[in-house]
């Protein structure tokens, strides 16, 4: 019929072993019954296989007794396995008082 249209839900499952990042595109074409030839009409629809963030933190904990005014200073490693935005945040010291956390990257 004149003016039909049709709305549809496009379902993607990606398999446990794809490869990371991975593009695949799938090609829909909709063509007219009486006129295949003249009135057709295409659209793909692309996905791509996502890795999650893999937070690795060595060591696990940093421990540090120093007198009044003293500075100690400890290095922690936090990186991500798989390459993709690592978003993270620093919780404050567990004991009384200012505490302070510098990043360095």
């Amino acid at each position: 019929m004149e003016g039909e249209a049709i709305t549809f839900t496009v379902s993607v499952t990606v398999p446990v072993d794809a490869e990371w990042y991975r593009l695949d595109t799938v090609i829909l074409t909709a063509t007219s019954v009486t006129s295949p030839a003249v009135y057709s009409d295409t659209a793909a629809f692309t996905t791509q296989a996502y890795a999650p963030p893999q937070i690795g933190v060595s060591p696990e904990a940093l421990t540090s007794t120093q007198d009044v005014n003293e500075i100690a200073t400890k290095n922690m490693l936090i990186s991500n396995g798989n390459g993709v935005t690592l978003t993270f945040n620093l919780a404050g010291a567990t004991v009384p008082g200012p505490s302070r956390c510098t990043l360095m990257g």
